[in-house]
């Protein structure tokens, strides 16, 4: 059985109180803001079943991206990222063509000025999940059809 797992951005998240302080300034300015921003970002594979604050819904259009509090539609697939500053946040993948922002989707380096760090974190991993579950539809191995695993957030091939 294959399994393909993505690129996690959690790299910095693992990293130590005290080695954040060992490090040089430029890093440890990089390192300490990125454990600040997540510490408000619960990474989640999947959705919890008892959440009942807001959703919020990171539309990833080719490779820019939209946020909206609706829905994609129905058929769209969706990727759960997590819990930000207690809201649960989706990322949606919008197939070739279609475009639910009407034009207001902007690529992500943009987006840091428009948003909060928060925000834009969340956004960076949703464009993140969406690619790789896009690049990872079938088996690098034997080329078969891939389909997501139940427990974890990889992609598995059935052969």
């Amino acid at each position: 059985m294959c399994t393909a797992a993505p690129f996690s951005l959690v790299s910095y998240a693992a990293v130590e109180r005290d080695d954040l302080r060992a490090a040089s300034d430029s890093e440890s300015t990089l390192a300490g803001w990125y454990a600040l921003v997540m510490e408000n970002f619960q990474l989640l594979n999947f959705a919890p079943a008892n959440h009942d604050g807001e959703h919020r819904y990171v539309h990833v259009i080719g490779s820019n991206v939209w946020i909206d509090d609706r829905p994609a539609e129905g058929d769209w697939t969706n990727h759960f990222l997590g819990i930000v500053d207690a809201r649960a946040w989706w990322a949606v993948d919008v197939p070739r063509g279609e475009d639910p922002s009407f034009g207001a989707a902007t690529d992500l380096r943009s987006f840091f000025g428009q948003t909060n760090e928060n925000e834009w974190v969340v956004a960076g991993r949703g464009i993140q999940i969406v690619e790789w579950a896009r690049t990872h539809r079938f088996c690098g191995r034997c080329g078969e059809a891939t389909r997501q695993a139940e427990k974890e957030r990889a992609m598995v091939c059935p052969s």
